[in-house]
């Protein structure tokens, strides 16, 4: 839906009257919701479509169930608007992380360790009313396709598609497919990390959490950390099993080819993201 500030003012007014005299101004647009600062401390995150919607019901629904269990922020609804007939949808105030992507802004590797335990955490919940999501927590062998396909496109762009990554990958898809799952975010990535001073602050965009493999969510610190000791010592605080690692490994594969591919075609943005995770994986593999 095509959403204006005078529509977002009208919804708060019509549905958070407390919060009418706040000043709205346009962030940005993301691939699934229209986010507007509500004063200097409120993020409105708007569905731009029916599949958008059901994302952020799934943020409405679990979020608060995460909320106080984790170790790192994450944007709790602070209010939850319903639809009206200019607005078809649920739509959220949540509290705004001031500060940079980690896509853009150096994380110190002492954070890793914050990073493992809000992992460890997370995936020790296996809820059986989870959300279920086609796309990310399904085994890796779903994916191989079209990282295959990616794979035969960068190698004639970068040099960033070496023998090694093709090995890793063939070990990640090869790996036997676990039987259990956890409760993963799905979409962990360092666009999706808001960092200060080097510190992370807060997890953010929750649309995507699924029951899944916890390998694709531990991918994140092939893509955010490139010390390679620093990674080690994180797998084993994890308690991390080698299959755990190899089948991690191949979800940085998916992600940093998805990323570089889809910055090298349509997105000069994300060509960072994947370019430092096949770099990393190159190195320290």
């Amino acid at each position: 839906m095509d959403v204006t500030e005078d529509i977002v003012k009208s919804l708060i007014e019509q549905q958070f009257g407390d919060m009418k005299k706040l000043p709205v101004r346009f962030l940005d647009s993301g691939a699934d919701n229209n986010n507007y600062l509500l004063g200097n401390q409120y993020l409105v995150r708007l569905p731009k479509d029916k599949d958008a919607a059901a994302l952020i019901n799934n943020e409405i629904k679990w979020l608060p169930y995460l909320q106080n269990r984790l170790n790192i922020d994450i944007p709790v609804p602070h209010r939850v608007g319903e639809p009206t007939d200019t607005f078809l949808w649920n739509w959220t105030i949540t509290p705004w992380f001031r500060g940079d992507t980690a896509d853009i802004s150096a994380i110190d590797n002492r954070e890793i360790s914050v990073v493992t335990d809000f992992l460890k955490t997370l995936h020790s919940y296996a809820p059986k009313d989870a959300p279920i999501n086609p796309y990310r927590g399904v085994a890796l062998t779903k994916k191989a396709a079209d990282v295959q396909e990616r794979i035969n496109r960068l190698k004639t762009r970068t040099d960033l598609i070496t023998n090694k990554i093709t090995q890793l990958w063939e070990t990640a898809i090869n790996e036997p497919v676990p039987e259990y799952k956890t409760l993963i975010h799905g979409d962990l990535h360092p666009k999706n990390i808001i960092t200060s001073n080097r510190k992370i602050k807060a997890v953010i965009d929750w649309g995507d959490i699924t029951t899944g493999d916890p390998a694709n969510d531990i991918a994140i610190l092939w893509m955010l950390f490139n010390d390679k000791t620093a990674i080690n010592n994180a797998l084993k605080q994890y308690g991390a099993s080698q299959s755990l690692i190899n089948r991690s490994i191949g979800w940085a594969i998916f992600f940093g080819t998805l990323f570089l591919d889809t910055g090298l075609n349509t997105n000069p943005q994300y060509t960072n993201t994947g370019h430092q995770t096949l770099t990393t994986l190159n190195n320290l593999l």
